[in-house]
C-alpha cells in the first residue's frame, strides 16, 4: 500500500503544469518607455494582452522588481487608467532652512515620485536629514530671490533669512503637515534654473493629476 502524507502526494514530473510564457509586450512598453526619454506616460491598455487593469499593474510591476534595466520607474493606476513615471533625482539641492524640525544646513538632493516628494541629505552632508512630502500636501513650489525671502518671509523662515545673497534665486517648498502647521523649506539650486523649472511643472501635473483623481 502506498505511503501516505498529510501535506502533499508524490507525483510524475510530467504531469506538473508547464510554467506560462513570459509575455513580452510588458518589457515592450517599459522599454518604449524608457526610449521615448518622456517623465510621465499614460500606458495604451489596448496594446497590451489584456485591459485588466489589475494584471497590467501586476505585471509591470513584477518587471520593475527584477530588471535593473527599469529599477528607476513607478507605475501606478488613476480611474482605470494606467501610467509610468520616471523617477527623477534634482540635484544639486542644498537646503538652507527654513523647517521648524530642520534648523541646519544639508547638502543633499529632491526624489521626486509620483505620489510625492523626498529630500535627502548626501553621505558627505554634515547635517542629516530624510524627509517625505506627499503630493496632496503641496502649497507652493516657487523660485523667489535671497530678496524676496529676506523682504516678505522672514517672519516664515527666521531670521537668519537675512543672511541669503539678494540676487541669488532660491527654490521655496511649502507645505501643511497633518497638523495643519504649514512647513517652508528653502533650497539652493546653484542657478542650475532649468533643472528647477521642470521640477515645478512636474509637481503641478502631479497635484492636477492628483486632484482631478479625488
Amino acid at each position: 500500500m502506498p505511503k501516505s502524507y498529510k501535506y502533499g502526494s508524490p507525483v510524475n514530473k510530467e504531469k506538473i503544469p508547464k510554467a506560462k510564457r513570459r509575455l513580452p509586450q510588458y518589457d515592450e512598453c517599459l522599454r518604449e518607455f524608457v526610449a521615448s526619454g518622456h517623465e510621465i506616460w499614460k500606458v495604451n491598455i489596448n496594446a497590451l494582452p489584456t485591459k485588466n487593469v489589475k494584471v497590467i499593474l501586476s505585471s509591470l510591476n513584477w518587471r520593475i522588481k527584477h530588471n535593473p534595466e527599469f529599477r528607476n520607474i513607478q507605475v501606478f493606476s488613476r480611474r482605470n487608467q494606467v501610467y509610468l513615471v520616471r523617477e527623477r533625482l534634482f540635484a544639486p539641492m542644498d537646503y538652507m532652512g527654513g523647517h521648524t524640525d530642520y534648523k541646519k544646513r544639508a547638502v543633499g538632493y529632491i526624489l521626486l515620485k509620483p505620489d510625492g516628494l523626498a529630500y535627502k541629505a548626501s553621505e558627505g552632508s554634515l547635517n542629516k536629514i530624510d524627509i517625505q512630502i506627499p503630493i496632496e500636501s503641496f502649497k507652493g513650489v516657487e523660485i523667489r530671490t535671497g530678496k524676496e525671502i529676506s523682504l516678505l518671509r522672514w517672519f516664515l523662515i527666521g531670521a537668519w533669512s537675512i543672511l541669503f545673497k539678494k540676487k541669488t534665486e532660491y527654490l521655496v517648498v511649502t507645505y501643511e503637515e497633518q497638523s495643519g502647521m504649514l512647513q517652508h523649506m528653502v533650497f539652493d539650486f546653484h542657478n542650475q534654473r532649468k533643472m528647477v523649472d521642470e521640477l515645478i511643472s512636474l509637481v503641478s501635473y502631479l497635484k492636477r493629476k492628483k486632484a482631478s483623481n479625488t
